[in-house]
């Protein structure tokens, strides 16, 4: 979510057997920064590609050799994701290293579009915890760790 006093970033994971795990971010000014380069005022599209990173880094043990299903619900990450290019530089940048840690984990990915009222990652990635727990109420909170930031 890209609102005027903060950036944030969200996503989650199901996997059978498992209890759900989520993390949910405030973007620090400094990448929010960066994805600006002095010139740009919104930085939705990194919003909506970093998670994915994030969660590659988060989940990497997990998804190591796995078929994942990575849901979007911005399609222009999505196809950014799908193609491997993105003409935004900032936007580039994070793609390649999407793919780069994707096929390190030997990762087969797939990225497919959920609207936003059906993307159970939303509430996560607006920080809104009550809705998120109402809807998944076993879940488990991570922490981004801020090394994780200098990636995005």
């Amino acid at each position: 979510a890209s609102e005027p006093n903060r950036v944030t970033v969200g996503g989650c994971i199901f996997e059978r057997g498992l209890r759900p795990e989520v993390f949910g971010s405030v973007v620090p000014a400094v990448t929010v920064t960066r994805w600006m380069a002095g010139r740009k005022k919104q930085v939705i599209g990194q919003a909506e590609l970093a998670p994915t990173l994030l969660a590659a880094h988060i989940w990497a043990k997990r998804l190591r050799g796995r078929f994942v299903v990575w849901w979007l619900d911005q399609d222009a990450a999505r196809q950014a994701l799908i193609k491997g290019y993105s003409p935004v530089y900032e936007s580039a940048s994070i793609v390649d290293e999407v793919a780069l840690k994707l096929s390190w984990l030997s990762c087969y990915a797939w990225y497919a579009r959920v609207p936003s009222p059906s993307n159970p990652a939303d509430a996560a990635s607006r920080l809104d915890w009550k809705t998120l727990y109402n809807n998944f109420p076993e879940a488990v909170q991570l922490r981004v760790p801020g090394e994780l930031w200098h990636c995005c």
